[in-house]
């Protein structure tokens, strides 16, 4: 009788462990880049980069969507995963890109914030043999003190794809490389009195 009752047991902890049916453990990818970040010069400028995501983002699961079927639906690869959510991944991308050796230092006074919400980050399929990288976002500079608004604007960056993880990480990640450099073309424009608020704090 004790056999018996053991033998459920020992087919639960077989399950656990994978047994022969073991799944390999995914593949894990983040944002980074062989070639160095381009000195932007704005470490004077901003004092942060902080990247905030919608729920459905905040999560290590490297999404897809087929769009050419069902846009409102979103999937997830089994075999590949982010290193960590996509709004962190690209918090530090944009840190390094934007403040350069200043991003990695804690900066006590003076300085814009910018606000970076992400609102899409995934590989879409246009059509079963044509996939795309997105990138969208809305970025807001803040000025010292105490975060008062100073601009806005909305972005969205693409960048073509495979027909898998892998190039839809390689697509992402030069999205990303794009996004920062638009960001950086966009506070260069700013007008000068406006950025001045930056450095009066």
């Amino acid at each position: 009788m004790r056999a018996v009752l053991l033998l459920p047991m020992v087919l639960l902890l077989s399950a656990c462990f994978g047994g022969t049916g073991a799944r390999p453990n995914p593949a894990t990818h983040d944002l980074s880049s062989a070639q160095p970040e381009a000195d932007s010069g704005r470490a004077g400028l901003l004092r942060q980069v902080e990247v905030q995501s919608p729920p459905w983002l905040d999560t290590t699961a490297m999404q897809y969507r087929l769009s050419y079927a069902d846009r409102t639906r979103r999937e997830a690869y089994a075999a590949s995963r982010w290193a960590a959510p996509p709004s962190r991944l690209l918090e530090q991308k944009l840190t390094r890109r934007l403040l350069g050796d200043a991003g990695s230092i804690q900066v006590q006074a003076g300085g814009c914030r910018l606000r970076v919400d992400l609102d899409e980050f995934v590989q879409d399929f246009t059509k079963p043999e044509n996939s795309q990288a997105i990138i969208e976002a809305r970025v807001t500079l803040l000025a010292p003190p105490s975060d008062s608004f100073l601009a806005r604007q909305h972005f969205r960056v693409v960048q073509p794809a495979g027909l898998d993880a892998r190039s839809g990480v390689v697509a992402l990640e030069a999205a990303a490389r794009q996004l920062g450099d638009e960001i950086e073309n966009w506070l260069r424009q700013r007008s000068s009195e406006t950025l001045k608020h930056c450095r009066l704090g």
